[in-house]
């Protein structure tokens, strides 16, 4: 369960970012002690959080939409933790206190702590409490923080978890208690305690950390890298009466030092340090105290680490001089100094220097000018490949800020690109009063939005990083409605769109106002104006806009869009009051109120959403002095119906609903609408032991990327079944991973995966290992059945990779499935990559155009023996090398490119038999290439080397009743017979049903028997010409509607074309054709008019395919007994379905004819699922009823 990111959204009105980064960690990276820790005596707000700027009380109550699944309450302290897997953890604290009385006040004193720790199920791991003596010089202990990192293997090498609590405390150790030292202890939780009962500290480091980088290289493991701040200052004060003032307190000056050092796990023991940096705190960088003077990232899987710093002081000696005056000028010809470190690798104990860059700073004629690298996106700032990065230096972003005298108290800011050499190399943008920093999307980069005031309004310049491309400007009224700095973007298809409150709220009619949000294309054009209804007596709003809130899906399932907001609404405007009171709701675009603040749990102090498995909101509120902390479970709402049940499952209607999978992947789910995912980049669901039921349904433009197991079920684990699913436009990123697919990666024991279409799947990506487009690998037992792939467009460079399965395990079988589509791969054929010898591959249908660089197969790549058994493959096949390997073995077989061998030949049992290959095959490979070639199998045990050298072998003995039309060109032909590598001749116009039917291909329509004539041709009786998307219609008398059919196998064809073989039949007392039909991106819609309301039918062929739409007055069939006429029943006793007087017809919930009869069919040779039963009796009226096949 990864945490994807979890961002702080401020409880009050003022707030003008979107989508900030992780406060806590954006807090200590700065390091920056006043922003790290405020040194408060008394209880503070959450760390990490913002407070709000609201402090009136609300009046009333609001009512509350949706319950939270835990409350924490009553603490001094409370937040979040980072797990080391990445997950969102949650704790609250308590300090331990002293309570001294004074005469006129009742100081309290902070001694210790006590802090309990819950993983993201809410489920209490344990608790840590420690008192802390002052150590020497200190007088009292200021501040007490939990550390947002948990750590696994940083302080000690057991397997307990870590926390770490940073502690701050006044110190007279320079004659002054303002002075603070700090130091970090780290506890296990769970671990050793004292005499006393306390929690025993397994390591204290001198300073506070204010950055933690996990470079390990998978989220099970952890490298965690941790710096800790220390600020030194001199032992004495400054003596004014020095012999040469202005060197003496020069050198003061320079001993106040900001010294970080860098500790990591040392593997066995305690952590150690690896790196230490020091820095005067007078050459601090920018501005000397908003800048970060160490920040550090992942790059090219090495932790990178930047110190910059001014050369020289940055101030000219601010005390007066010896002659009385005072210099507050910059330092002059200063420069900033970058410097880079890395580690070379993960066991290093020490750190290497990359490199230093020096960059001049100019000066300003009218004010201060400050430089620095992190002020726009902070570590994105310094990059390892982009802004003129050279070797293994990086290239850098600098801010530089304008300060001008006697103006406004603000700055003006430029940005600009400087190379290693520290060359300006290029302007990104100049004279910017402020900035907003929008987050990549998917297939774009992140993006800053400059605003400038100009004499035309304030403008937002849109600048893609890091490439600096300008994207446009966007004005401060568009189409007529002024704009606001709170905006954002989210992925709409294949672009963005800008998200933007605008700047004038509506006054409706009802005398409520409503927020409105415009959403404006790239061209800066309004598409859609979202109304959000606030209520009355309003005077101030505001929307939180972080992407992971706009996503419809968020809050709830449905395909409405909901918002944050956060209000001040009057507490009594009739009275002329102007108190007003701050109210939290979820409101969607719909009108609903979703969720509202809890007034009763004190005065809200912060929202944050977290993005995850699961997701939450969690709100925090300030009751006195403690906190209470209400956590919500996302979306707030869930599914069609259903309890997750095998007899009453969760239903499926939204893309939203779809996510949910992954929160609960033991339950039974079933889909009962077609999903758009368009837009949506799906995380692969892991460990799915459920079942899934798409009932002929369509989930459409669905896109996967990202991870070592890709696909929409990364695994799924033992029993778990997949049935009756459509999925066409896949996109499938395969980049770095290890197993992909569209459906499955890894399919687990006895797995049952059937009736799965896929159509127009893309799959692409570098480095990519294993793929199949229907599963990955199927292992122990797992079941892949009438399963179809069409319009594939495969390119995967060096992968093995195949049409239905990549891989199959440990018994695992492919049964009747069928590929049709193009693969570029390293190894490569049309239904399985690599068969094992326990499984077998039966009854399939390849229809290919491959392109392999070492072995290319028709049906398989490799087998290990397992049968391969009445397949059918056609198209063409090529095995050709960007460039012929020395000594690689090179092979293309029409079934099988190359079989393992039986090094006994005593097996005399066919693993290669009846099989049918009707391919143009080539080899375009060097003549001194090592190539077996062959119509039937290319590479058998008479090619091999006997590994002693003392013997050859005779011609694989397990080959028969084989056919192949034509030769492989380029290549020798061996002896032809149905038993031998080539296999018997036949000519292609015999490839007729009965000659398919002489070698046991059976005829019909189930696994057993799935062949059948389809038009004119041989196929499978599940391929079809097009694919059904509307197998269920619900309309009312009146109501015209489209039928709407995705064209397979000819997409491109006309209206007029495609109505030359079309036939529909349909009662015309309930239904007529309007006459009206297009077709658009290869799907066709015809429509139709409902003349009464009844339940009728519209059975369709084309192309040899045979579907029916079933057309009902409620929103699908519900299993009863429905139609036209009382006299017709439909009964079903689990082995026949039957109609008296009626021709009876079964489909499958796809639409496709399964079975037909008069009044009585049999089912005995369905494949266990759900089926559509049609009854027609001789006048024509219909009856229509569900039934289960088990």
């Amino acid at each position: 369960m990864t945490k994807l990111t979890h961002k702080i959204v401020l409880a009050a009105l003022a707030l003008a970012s979107v989508a900030a980064p992780d406060a806590d960690a954006r807090i200590r990276q700065n390091l920056r002690p006043q922003e790290g820790f405020t040194f408060m005596p008394e209880a503070k707000a959450p760390a990490g959080l913002f407070t709000s700027a609201l402090q009136s009380e609300k009046k009333g109550s609001a009512m509350k939409k949706a319950a939270p699944i835990e409350v924490l309450e009553g603490t001094d302290e409370t937040g979040m933790l980072n797990a080391p897997d990445g997950s969102t953890w949650f704790y609250t604290g308590n300090y331990i206190i002293e309570e001294i009385k004074h005469e006129y006040y009742t100081e309290r004193v902070k001694k210790g702590f006590e802090y309990t720790i819950y993983d993201q199920n809410l489920k209490v791991l344990g608790t840590v409490r420690d008192l802390l003596p002052l150590r020497e010089g200190q007088t009292r202990i200021a501040q007490i923080e939990l550390c947002s990192q948990v750590t696994k293997k940083f302080a000690n090498s057991d397997n307990k978890y870590e926390v770490a609590v940073a502690v701050s405390a006044n110190s007279s150790k320079t004659g002054s208690d303002y002075f603070t030292e700090s130091y970090t202890n780290f506890y296990s939780i769970g671990g050793q305690k004292t005499e006393e009962g306390n929690d025993k500290c397994i390591l204290s480091i001198d300073g506070y950390p204010v950055n933690y980088l996990n470079a390990a290289a998978d989220k099970w493991s952890e490298n965690f890298y941790f710096s800790f701040l220390e600020e030194i200052t001199p032992d004495q004060d400054f003596d004014p009466d020095s012999d040469d003032f202005n060197e003496a307190y020069d050198k003061f000056i320079m001993a106040h030092i900001q010294k970080v050092s860098i500790y990591k796990w040392a593997g066995w023991g305690n952590a150690e340090k690896v790196g230490e940096f020091s820095i005067p705190r007078a050459c601090m960088p920018g501005d000397g105290s908003n800048a970060p003077f160490m920040m550090s990232k992942m790059a090219d899987g090495k932790a990178v680490f930047l110190l910059q710093y001014y050369e020289k002081s940055l101030f000219v000696n601010k005390m007066p001089d010896l002659s009385g005056e005072t210099s507050e000028d910059l330092t002059p010809d200063n420069r900033l100094l970058l410097e880079t470190y890395t580690f070379d690798n993960p066991s290093s104990k020490s750190m290497t220097k990359l490199g230093e860059t020096a960059i001049e700073c100019t000066t300003s004629d009218n004010g201060y000018r400050f430089f620095s690298v992190g002020g726009l996106r902070y570590t994105d700032d310094f990059d390892m490949a982009n802004y003129g990065a050279s070797g293994n230096m990086p290239g850098f972003l600098v801010t530089v800020n304008d300060y001008s005298f006697g103006g406004s108290d603000e700055y003006i800011n430029s940005y600009y690109v400087y190379n290693p050499a520290g060359e300006r190399i290029k302007t990104i943008f100049e004279n910017s009063e402020n900035y907003i920093n929008l987050e990549p999307t998917a297939g774009f980069e992140a993006q800053s939005i400059f605003i400038q005031l100009t004499p035309q309004g304030y403008t937002f310049t849109c600048v893609d990083l890091p490439s600096g491309n300008l994207v446009q400007t966007l004005p401060q009224v568009i189409d007529g409605e002024a704009i606001t700095a709170s905006i954002s973007r989210y992925p709409v298809g294949d672009d963005y769109q800008y998200v933007i409150v605008l700047a004038q709220d509506e006054l409706g009619n009802d005398l409520n106002s409503y927020k409105k949000i415009a959403w404006v294309d790239r061209s800066a054009s309004i598409v859609n104006i979202d109304r959000i209804k606030l209520g009355q007596h309003v005077p101030a709003a505001q929307v939180y806009l972080g992407e992971e809130a706009l996503s419809p899906y968020f809050f709830n399932t449905d395909d409405a869009r909901e918002y944050m907001v956060l209000l001040k609404r009057y507490n009594d405007y009739e009275g002329g009051s102007t108190d007003t009171s701050e109210e939290f709701h979820v409101i969607s675009t719909d009108g609903r109120t979703l969720l509202s603040g809890n007034p009763e749990a004190g005065q809200l102090a912060s929202i944050i959403p977290i993005v995850g498995t699961p997701s939450r909101l969690n709100l925090v509120y300030n009751k006195g002095n403690a906190f209470v902390q209400e956590i919500y479970d996302l979306p707030l709402e869930k599914f069609a119906g259903g309890e997750g049940t095998p007899e009453n499952p969760y239903l499926i209607a939204t893309a939203g609903d779809l996510r949910l999978i992954a929160d609960n992947p033991a339950a039974h789910y079933a889909i009962i609408a077609n999903i758009d995912a368009s837009g949506l980049n799906f995380t692969p669901i892991e460990q799915f032991t459920g079942s899934l039921d798409g009932r002929g349904h369509t989930i459409s433009n669905l896109s996967i990327a990202s991870g070592k197991q890709i696909a929409l079920f990364a695994s799924t684990g033992e029993n778990a079944r997949i049935v009756d699913l459509n999925i066409t436009n896949a996109t499938v990123d395969a980049s770095d991973s290890q197993i992909a697919a569209v459906l499955v990666a890894q399919a687990g024991q006895t797995n049952t995966i059937s009736g799965i279409n896929i159509h127009g799947v893309s799959a692409t990506g570098e480095n990519a290992a294993l793929f199949g487009t229907v599963v990955g690998r199927a292992v122990g037992g797992a079941a892949i059945s009438l399963c179809s792939v069409t319009g594939a467009d495969i390119i995967l460079p060096g992968a093995m990779a195949a049409g239905i399965v990549g891989e199959t395990r440990t018994g695992a079988t492919i049964d009747a499935c069928a590929f049709d589509g193009v693969i570029e791969a390293g190894e490569a054929a049309g239904i399985v990559g690599d068969l094992h010898a326990d499984s077998h591959l039966v009854n399939c249908h390849a229809t290919v155009e491959i392109y392999a660089a070492t072995s290319v197969g028709g049906i398989a790549v490799t087998s290990a023996r397992g049968l391969i058994d009445r397949n059918y493959a056609e198209g063409f096949i090529c095995l050709m090398p960007e460039e012929t390997p020395e000594s690689a073995a090179l092979n293309l077989g029409g079934v099988v490119a190359y079989l393992s061998p039986d090094w006994e030949q005593t097996a005399t049992t066919p693993v290669v038999s009846n099989n049918i290959v009707n391919l143009e095959m080539l080899v375009d490979v060097d003549e001194s290439a090592d190539v077996k070639a062959h119509r039937i199998v290319g590479r058998t045990i008479v090619d091999q080397i006997d590994p002693e050298g003392e013997k050859t072998f005779d011609p694989e003995k397990c080959l028969a009743g084989n056919f192949a039309c034509g030769d492989v060109f380029d290549s020798a032909i061996g002896e032809e017979n149905s038993a031998s590598t080539e296999g018997a001749t036949i000519d292609p116009e015999d490839l007729t049903a009965e000659k398919f039917s002489e070698l046991g291909f059976a005829f019909g329509n189930s696994v057993e028997a799935p062949w059948a004539v389809n038009g004119v041709a041989v196929a499978l009786f599940f391929e079809r010409a097009y694919m059904l998307l509307t197998p269920e219609i619900s309309v009312v008398a009146g109501e015209t509607f489209s039928v709407d059919m995705l064209l397979i196998k000819n997409p491109d064809i006309t209206v007029e074309e495609f109505i030359e073989d079309f036939l529909c039949d349909f009662n015309e007392e309930h239904l007529e054709m309007t006459g009206n039909a297009y077709i658009n991106d290869g799907v066709i819609s015809i429509e139709f008019k409902a003349l009464k309301i009844a339940n009728s039918t519209i059975a369709i062929t084309y192309g040899g395919t045979s579907c029916a739409v079933a057309v009902t007055s409620t929103s699908g069939i519900d299993g009863n007994i429905v139609g036209t006429s009382e006299t017709i029943r439909i009964s079903f006793d689990g082995t026949n379905v039957t109609a008296a007087g009626c021709e009876i017809e079964i489909f499958s919930l796809q639409g496709v004819a399964m079975a037909r009869g008069l009044e009585s069919v049999a089912t005995d040779n369905l494949a266990t699922g759900l089926y559509i039963v049609l009854a027609r009796d001789n006048d024509g009226n219909t009856a229509t009823r569900k039934i289960s096949v088990r």
